[in-house]
């Protein structure tokens, strides 16, 4: 199974799961990840399962399948593109909308999608999609 390491600091731990500060690569910059974020002070911060020994500070390396890089690849480009070029379909050639009010309807339709991902937490409550520190010291 294909998988991406990454290293970092704990800076907290709240229920099993660790807020980690990436160490940062130059290919950080040109990375959109949907796994990391960036805080105030420009810091990657990463979400992760802890192990039982994790504590705060500790230098961990953390795992991402590559099976939830696609997963979320999937979620969040191509279904919104597929979504897109329907909408546009089907406001054109079924609804007899102009071009722009076509784009509009597709507009929405990404908007409810992006809606959905973001209020039912699709891509962030499912424990299996969350990174997992593998490697604590």
């Amino acid at each position: 199974m294909e998988e991406l390491l990454e290293t970092g600091t704990v800076l907290s731990i709240e229920n099993g799961v660790a807020q980690v500060r990436l160490h940062t690569k130059e290919k950080c910059g040109e990375c959109s990840s949907v796994f990391c974020g960036i805080n105030e002070k420009g810091d990657n911060i990463l979400t992760a399962r802890t192990k039982a020994d994790t504590k705060v500070g500790d230098s961990v390396t953390i795992s991402i399948r590559g099976k939830t890089l696609v997963a979320a690849t999937m979620v969040l480009y191509v279904v919104p593109m597929i979504l897109l070029t329907i909408a546009i379909y089907v406001g054109i050639y079924a609804l007899g909308l102009s071009e722009l009010y076509s784009f509009g309807l597709a507009l929405a339709v990404l908007g409810v999608h992006y809606l959905i991902v973001f209020f039912t937490g699709l891509l962030s409550k499912q424990q299996s999609q969350i990174p997992q520190i593998v490697e604590s010291e």
